[in-house]
């Protein structure tokens, strides 16, 4: 009995590793791509921030608002409120 209760105990430990290994794949994986997603909003934030740059000079410089929207891709309402 006690050999039959020391590979049961293996078996159990082997599969503690196996799913320790998972998850430390799983978590590996899950800030991988939380850290791709902050790259990618940083990068869409950034270029936001430029289109308004360049609705606010081409506003500045009496362009008119559909053209701006159409250089831009915003919304007319938006750059009125530029």
């Amino acid at each position: 009995m006690d050999e039959s209760v020391n590979k049961m105990f293996e078996k159990t430990i082997h599969v503690l590793q196996d799913q320790r290994e998972y998850l430390a794949y799983i978590r590996a994986e899950q800030a991988d791509l939380d850290y791709k997603a902050q790259i990618k909003y940083a990068t869409d934030k950034g270029r936001e921030e430029e289109k308004i740059k360049i609705a606010i000079k081409l506003k500045k410089l009496d362009y008119p608002l559909k053209e701006i929207a159409k250089i831009t891709g915003m919304p007319v309402k938006e750059i009125k409120k530029l």
